[in-house]
């Protein structure tokens, strides 16, 4: 999908019901990911967030620099290596 251009999706999409079916699934299954992240992080503390991330893909944080991942759970840095030192899940 990452060599087709927008206006041969689109020619495809037009040609083909299951095809128009199939991204129309994925981006539904998308959009509602996004909405689930969006009410988990509006919900939730940072420790349950943070427990939460670690759960879900806990061997990102062997691969990537906390500082990122503390970027993206909207965190301060220095609260994540609190965090990351002190709570056990």
């Amino acid at each position: 999908m990452e060599y087709i251009t927008y206006d041969d999706l689109q020619k495809l999409v037009d040609q083909s019901q299951q095809i128009e079916r199939l991204f129309r699934r994925m981006t539904e299954a998308m959009f509602a990911g996004m909405i689930d992240l969006h009410i988990e992080l509006r919900a939730m503390t940072i420790e349950e967030w943070y427990k939460t991330f670690c759960r879900k893909s806990p061997h990102l944080l062997q691969l990537v620099p906390h500082k990122y991942i503390a970027s993206y759970l909207g965190i301060d840095p220095t609260n994540f290596g609190k965090l990351f030192n002190n709570v056990k899940f």
